[in-house]
């Protein structure tokens, strides 16, 4: 009776570590199933980091030429800066050199003025040596 009790116990016990068993193996496959989708997450999350380092990539890229773009323009801004000063300077020479040579005509308007009103001076003191034959 004894051993009977026993074969009874050891043959609950051995379908409750059955039991146990098989729940474990569901549980395993449950965390299986999890682990695959986990980790198929992290693939699609993987894939959208690389795509968001690469677009970050472009862009750092985009930004240098956009910026060595800038460089450049800025120089070409600063020589053509450079041009105007000097232009500017020349122009500035050429209307001195104006107001001098504007001047000078001035003054030899006024000469030739003066030359003009004495030979009309001496025409009329002198009307013979004014005319011709």
């Amino acid at each position: 009776s004894e051993a009977t009790s026993r074969v009874e116990q050891a043959s609950v016990d051995v379908r409750t570590a059955e039991d146990k068993a098989e729940e474990m193996q569901k549980r395993i496959q449950l965390l299986e199933r999890e682990l695959l989708r986990e980790r198929a997450s992290n693939d699609r999350l993987n894939q959208m980091l690389q795509t968001k380092t690469d677009e970050s990539h472009e862009k750092a890229e985009i930004i240098t030429q956009l910026e060595c773009k800038n460089t450049q323009v800025m120089d070409e801004m600063l020589a053509l800066n450079d041009e105007f000063k000097s232009t500017k300077l020349e122009l500035k020479e050429v209307q001195s050199k104006l107001i001098v040579k504007d001047e000078r005509i001035k003054e030899l308007e006024c000469k030739l003025d003066k030359l003009e009103e004495d030979l009309n001076q001496k025409k009329q003191l002198h009307p013979i040596a004014g005319r011709k034959e």
